[in-house]
């Protein structure tokens, strides 16, 4: 599984995030690649220190540590959770601003992956087993596309503003009518992301008609995540 995980200026949010990477029981390897897209509010510097604390930055059989004109990078693998990785890009300039694309830094870790997942820097997962859970699903039906779970909408405060609790699976009528699974508690295959569409954006809305023409959209029960509305994102 290979975890997206982009975020800007979300030095009060981000450790929550990466708790909910780590926290994550499973049996197979995960990587979060986590893009910091320049920050400047100390972000870049309350990740490195997050490493500095969790994971096993001595390791040079695992570790890797490459600068380039354009990032930082920091690849590295949990302490104690050893089917955790993380790699880690500290941009040098603000990338969103220009329209300059991402994906060519990670392109080893998003060709290699079976699954992807999503969670901004903002938002963060609250189920320990949510990667477990989908991937199992996932792996006994080739007929599904995806698979997704509950999310809770909070404030920057953490108070909880509204919870979405699906019914049932979704279609791609239901994706036309407004109503989507969320992306930061949604599991998908990697190859639904070949699909093409009149777009080259993997925005929200466009990964979930992907998701929707190339198979069924799985629910499973269970609150996973939590939507941070900051207004900001």
């Amino acid at each position: 599984v290979r975890v997206d995980c982009k975020t800007f200026n979300q030095a009060s949010y981000i450790e929550d995030a990466l708790n909910g990477f780590c926290m994550q029981e499973t049996t197979f390897p995960f990587v979060c690649t986590i893009i910091d897209d320049a920050s400047t509010d100390g972000e870049q510097d309350v990740i490195r220190r997050y490493l500095e604390e969790h994971f096993d930055l001595g390791n040079k059989s695992v570790v890797r540590n490459e600068e380039t004109e354009d990032y930082t990078l920091t690849f590295t693998r949990h302490k104690t959770n050893t089917n955790c990785y993380f790699a880690v890009l500290y941009l040098k300039y603000n990338h969103y601003s220009i329209k300059k694309t991402k994906m060519p830094y990670i392109a080893e870790w998003h060709e290699n992956c079976k699954y992807i997942a999503y969670c901004e820097g903002d938002d963060f997962w609250i189920n320990s087993n949510m990667l477990k859970t989908l991937v199992s699903f996932l792996e006994i039906n080739d007929d599904y596309s995806c698979a997704f779970g509950n999310r809770i909408v909070s404030d920057d405060k953490g108070k909880e503003l509204d919870i979405t609790k699906f019914t049932a699976d979704l279609t791609i009528h239901d994706i036309m009518e407004g109503r989507n699974p969320g992306l930061r508690n949604l599991l998908l295959r990697h190859e639904v992301l070949n699909v093409e569409l009149v777009t080259t954006r993997y925005c929200d809305l466009i990964i979930y008609y992907k998701c929707a023409v190339c198979g069924k959209m799985k629910y499973i029960d269970g609150d996973f995540a939590v939507y941070r509305y900051t207004g900001n994102g």
